[in-house]
């Protein structure tokens, strides 16, 4: 493996990569416990217009670990820049979409990281980045009784956003 990063030419790119995203707790309220782990897998293919440019269209699927259920399944547009200083190959990547788990929301992940040379055609991609996931959730009003209890009434549902960090490894081909 060589740190000497031949440049993509025009053609088809495909990638194929590991996402971690992570809802670390900080809270004097809550527990470090409440943290949470969320591994996935992407794919994304298109066209690469020049050594610099990509643009194309992908899938991805991130698992919650805690809540034993898909935390989020997009399918985004995928676009990225590779730049050439010297014998480095940093990367931009960003990538818009639509998440289609609880009650679906936009989904959007940008991203920086390195492009290690592993042949010819193939190269490893390391990054981090910052991913946001839309998603409903439903609404309560709560209120006091006279008696000291809390009520609450179910009034229906939301958008709601969230933004988690996030490491990328992955493959080119």
């Amino acid at each position: 493996m060589s740190s000497f990063a031949r440049q993509p030419e025009r053609g088809y790119r495909g990638f194929a990569e590991f996402d971690a995203l992570a809802e670390i707790m900080i809270s004097i309220y809550e527990p470090a416990e409440k943290s949470k782990f969320y591994p996935g897998l992407s794919t994304s293919h298109g066209y690469q217009f020049n050594p610099h440019i990509f643009l194309g269209g992908g899938v991805a699927a991130d698992y919650s670990l805690s809540d034993r259920r898909f935390y989020c399944v997009p399918i985004f547009v995928h676009f990225r820049n590779d730049l050439k200083i010297r014998r480095f190959t940093p990367y931009f990547d960003a990538r818009l979409g639509y998440n289609f788990i609880d009650g679906g929301g936009v989904f959007a992940s940008l991203q920086a990281g390195y492009r290690i040379n592993w042949g010819r055609k193939t190269a490893i991609n390391v990054g981090i980045g910052a991913t946001l996931r839309g998603y409903k959730g439903d609404d309560y009003y709560e209120w006091w009784t006279p008696e000291n209890s809390m009520q609450s009434a179910y009034i229906g549902q939301s958008a709601r956003h969230e933004i988690l960090p996030q490491l990328r490894v992955g493959v080119e081909f």
